[in-house]
């Protein structure tokens, strides 16, 4: 059974980087590609009705962009590579932990710079914590 590598990606120029990095291993390996976008989403947010009944269409139309814009150009950046996408809700270093275990991935590529928010300047990078925290190793693409 051929290894998973799973690669972050959320449209960034660090993240396509690493999907590159992550396509040239993977047609030198053999392993599969699993291109993940994490869409920071919490089950435990405290919301209103008229939010909650909004919700679901929200969420639809997350996926959908992230599908349409960010794991498009992922695909694209593999240069031609068959590859798997996947989009996950929560927090980005636990969904990619997640994805791990989950696929019985070997391996999860993300890249040092993505998109940062005001989360990560609080409690820290995706890479940081993704590094304490993944059942596999963690490759970062400068």
């Amino acid at each position: 059974m051929a290894d998973i590598y799973i690669v972050g990606t959320d449209g960034s120029e660090g993240s396509k980087r690493a999907v590159i990095y992550a396509a040239a291993l993977a047609r030198q390996t053999g392993a599969k590609l699993l291109l993940a976008h994490v869409i920071e989403w919490s089950r435990f947010e405290f919301m209103m009705s008229p939010d909650l009944e909004q919700r679901p269409a929200a969420r639809d139309a997350e996926i959908a962009r992230a599908k349409d814009k960010i794991l498009l150009a992922a695909e694209e950046a593999a240069g031609g590579l068959a590859t798997e996408s996947i989009v996950h809700h929560g927090h980005a270093a636990t969904g990619l932990a997640e994805l791990a275990t989950d696929h019985k991935a070997s391996l999860i590529i993300i890249g040092r710079q993505g998109h940062s928010n005001l989360n990560d300047l609080l409690h820290g990078s995706v890479v940081n914590n993704l590094s304490k925290i993944s059942p596999v190793p963690v490759t970062v693409v400068p």
